[in-house]
């Protein structure tokens, strides 16, 4: 662009502030300003100023990847074969509870067609899982094996804080499994750089972006370092990340990991073709709720969206229920039939690179992956993945932040529909417990057995337990402070949980009396707010104009709500009603409060859960 075309430009953006700014009445463009937890800040308009982003990659074709969850193998072959007539075509495992021969892992596989059919297969801590799951196809064509059956070497750290596997055992294994790999099965991948962690703990997306690469930088150079080539390694690696609610910010991050795995390999003299990375996203489990649960609908839709735009390889869509504790046929149904609607309904596989040119998305994927790329580089030069985790670095920013979304939850300020916001207290929900399994304590050992051994061990029927403790060893151990992982709602969730045992016991739900001052339509908007206020907490409203007082003589608990008008008509209140405990809506002056001898002003912006959590205790629940 020459400069008249810059000064042109100019002109009309400083004409397009001005009008902007007599529609804002006075307030300045930068009050449209918004800044997200990344540190970015998003401007109201974005112009084409630079050239479209290279993404390498950038596919919409993406494998329906649901999970399979079931309590026994032989479920699990009838639910793989009735998701291959419902068009799933890829298959996503990460609970082996079930497993504990090769015959069951045999009944299983019975259902899949290689030639066909992808895996992904997360491992986790169970490492004997792939050579039971090798010697359970030996009759077969290993050679058709296409996906991933993998682990993370660091995810039992990042979730325990130790393990009886030390890291250079994992190191040595993962070795081992991409030689044999090599030979045997080359288009199966064996490394699962698993990102979700960081974001169940509460990680932005450049956090998620930085971490993630730093444990895969870790991981690439032990396996450079025992002999192997990076094209090699590179070529066995799949990368997994959660999906996020903020819709552009994930379809940035998805675009922004592609631009960076391609630097990382570049500058470890990597191809090309070693550049391109493989994705398997999950929609989010940290930002789904279990009341209200089929809002849960929107959520993993519009992430999946997000993922679909941003590229990815494999997609998995989590059941709206699955916070109940156990996905329901229904759920696991309408999950994969998300992926139907987005792929043959808005026709989203048609269109390679959709967010491409977007001067929004395109500048978002820029700052994300330089910021993401600047924060890599530092970790690095301070000493790698391992040594953060072992300083507590990742465990403390990823603390801070969770802390900040969790601040923001409890104020008001981020809103989850039926949780914080429009919570519906008649919901009930029935979480299914989780059963504690004893696992029995086996002895350490002073060698490692070596992946070929496993198989052959595997051949002649070792359990799985027993071929992952084969693993152990008395080896120095790696030893962090675990991920403080969990949901952004659990905390309101414990306090409808309390309110739901209080009407198990009584017959109905805590109630909170609203004495309402003036006219309706002057308080209606604080009713309002108060109704939504404490249905978060599980408390019913009882509404009762000022006039009649006398029906709440004595109450444990009263709430004024009105406009400050008529507050300073009130006069000794709390006398004539009698109320061991009482509040008032709106924020009110010190002075107010104390003529009134009121306890404390309910308003937006403060902590809500604190208020109900201490609510609860001093009430216990207060019904009358």
């Amino acid at each position: 662009m020459g400069e008249k075309g810059k000064r042109e430009d100019t002109v009309h953006l400083e004409q397009w502030e001005q009008e902007v700014e007599k529609v804002l009445k006075g307030r300045k463009m930068s009050s449209l300003m918004k800044h997200t937890y990344e540190g970015i800040t998003l401007k109201p308009l974005y112009m084409d100023k630079s050239k479209r982003q290279i993404v390498p990659n950038s596919q919409t074709a993406w494998k329906i990847s649901q999970q399979i969850q079931v309590e026994a193998a032989d479920q699990a072959a009838n639910k793989i074969q009735r998701a291959k007539e419902r068009g799933q075509d890829s298959f996503y495992f990460s609970d082996f509870s079930f497993i504990e021969h090769c015959s069951d892992v045999k009944a299983i596989v019975k259902s899949l067609n290689f030639s066909e059919d992808k895996l992904i297969i997360n491992m986790g801590t169970q490492l004997g899982f792939l050579p039971l799951f090798i010697a359970s196809i030996a009759e077969r064509e290993v050679g058709k094996l296409d996906g991933t059956v993998g682990f993370d070497p660091f995810e039992s750290f990042l979730v325990n804080g130790n393990d009886n596997i030390s890291l250079s055992t994992r190191f040595n294994y993962l070795k081992e499994t991409v030689e044999w790999g090599e030979q045997y099965a080359p288009d199966l991948r064996f490394i699962y750089i698993n990102g979700t962690f960081y974001h169940d703990a509460g990680a932005n997306a450049v956090q998620e972006l930085v971490y993630t690469f730093s444990n895969a930088i870790d991981t690439v150079n032990e396996l450079l370092n025992r002999g192997l080539a990076i094209d090699t390694i590179v070529r066995k690696i799949t990368f997994a990340f959660s999906i996020g609610s903020n819709y552009f910010m994930e379809i940035a991050k998805f675009r922004a990991a592609k631009q960076i795995w391609a630097s990382i390999v570049h500058a470890l003299d990597g191809s090309e073709e070693g550049q391109k990375i493989n994705v398997h996203a999950v929609t989010s489990l940290f930002n789904k709720a279990a009341y209200d649960v089929h809002v849960n609908l929107l959520r993993t839709t519009t992430e999946a969206f997000s993922a679909i735009i941003g590229g990815v390889n494999h997609l998995t869509i989590t059941p709206f229920d699955h916070m109940l504790g156990e996905s329901s046929e229904l759920g696991e149904r309408v999950a994969r039939n998300i992926h139907f609607i987005l792929k043959e309904e808005s026709l989203l596989a048609k269109v390679k690179d959709p967010a491409g040119g977007s001067h929004y998305i395109e500048a978002l994927t820029a700052e994300l992956a330089k910021e993401a790329w600047d924060q890599i580089k530092q970790l690095d030069s301070d000493g790698g993945f391992k040594k953060a985790l072992a300083n507590g670095t990742v465990q403390n920013e990823l603390k801070l932040m969770m802390e900040e979304r969790i601040d923001k939850i409890n104020t008001g300020k981020s809103e989850i529909i039926g949780t914080n916001a429009f919570a519906n207290i008649k919901d009930e929900i029935h979480m299914k417990e989780n059963k504690e399994k004893v696992e029995k304590v086996i002895p350490l050992k002073d060698e490692n057995t070596s992946f070929k051994e496993l198989l052959n061990l595997a051949e002649k029927g070792k359990t799985l337990k027993q071929l992952t403790s084969l693993l152990y060893s008395k080896e120095s151990l790696f030893t962090i402070k675990p991920l403080e992982r969990r949901r952004l709602t659990e905390h309101f969730e414990s306090l409808r949980q309390q309110a739901e045992k209080y009407r198990n016991k009584t017959g109905y739900l805590p109630k909170i009396h609203i004495i309402v001052i003036g006219e309706l339509k002057d308080y209606k908007p604080r009713l309002d707010f108060l109704s939504n206020f404490f249905a978060a907490g599980g408390f019913e409203l009882a509404v009762t104009d000022i006039s009649e007082l006398e029906q709440l003589k004595n109450k444990e608990t009263a709430v004024l709500c009105g406009t400050d008008d008529e507050y300073k008509n009130l006069s000794n209140i709390k006398e004539q009603l009698g109320v061991k405990h009482l509040y008032i809506t709106g924020k009110q002056s010190p002075e107010l409060l104390s003529t009134y001898g009121i306890d404390e002003c309910i308003y937006y912006g403060m902590n809500m859960y604190k208020f109900l959590k201490e609510l609860h205790l001093k009430i216990g629940g207060e019904g009358k």
